[in-house]
C-alpha cells in the first residue's frame, strides 16, 4: 500500500463542492494536526474556500501541508469537484505513521460525511483503501488493479 515505487499516494474525496472545501478548511484549522499554508500572493493564513475558488474556479496557486504524525498530506487545491491530498509513501515508515494516515482519513470522512479513498497517484479507480462514513469502516484492498498484491 505504501510501497516505495517512485509515485505518490492520493487521498481523495470525490464529487465535492465549495461548501465541502469550507468544511475541510474548518476541520484543518480546528483539528489536532499542525498545518502550513502558502499561496502565490504570499498569504500565510488559511483563507476561506470562497477566496480560493471565487466563482468556482481556483484563483492563483495554493499549498496546504498537514502534518500527520511524521507524514505530510499536501493539498494543491486543483479544483472544486474533488478534494485531493498527496502523500509520499517514503514518509510512511512505521505502523504508527500508517495508523495516523488512516485515522486522519476516518476523521475527514466523518467530518465531510463522504467516502475517502487512498489510491496510487492519479489513479482514482485503483483504490488501495477506502473509508465509508455510512458504515464507519475501512475496506483495505491492499494493492488493487494492475498493482501486485503484497
Amino acid at each position: 500500500m505504501f510501497d516505495r515505487d517512485g509515485s505518490l499516494r492520493d487521498v481523495l474525496v470525490l464529487e465535492t463542492t465549495v461548501d465541502d472545501w469550507e468544511r475541510l478548511l474548518d476541520f484543518v484549522r480546528t483539528g489536532p494536526q499542525t498545518y502550513s499554508y502558502s499561496s502565490v500572493d504570499g498569504k500565510a493564513d488559511l483563507p476561506a474556500a470562497q477566496e480560493i475558488f471565487p466563482d468556482g474556479q481556483r484563483e492563483g496557486l495554493h499549498l496546504m501541508a498537514v502534518n500527520l504524525g511524521g507524514c505530510t498530506a499536501n493539498c494543491h487545491f486543483f479544483w472544486t469537484g474533488d478534494i485531493e491530498f498527496d502523500l509520499d509513501p517514503k514518509e510512511v515508515t512505521t505502523a504508527e505513521r500508517a495508523a495516523a494516515v488512516f485515522a486522519w482519513m476516518r476523521d475527514l470522512g466523518r467530518e465531510l460525511g463522504k467516502p475517502i479513498r487512498l489510491t496510487p497517484e492519479n489513479t482514482e479507480e485503483y483504490v488501495l483503501a477506502a473509508y465509508d462514513p455510512a458504515t464507519d469502516s475501512f475496506d483495505f484492498r491492499g494493492s488493487a488493479g494492475p498493482f501486485p498484491s503484497p
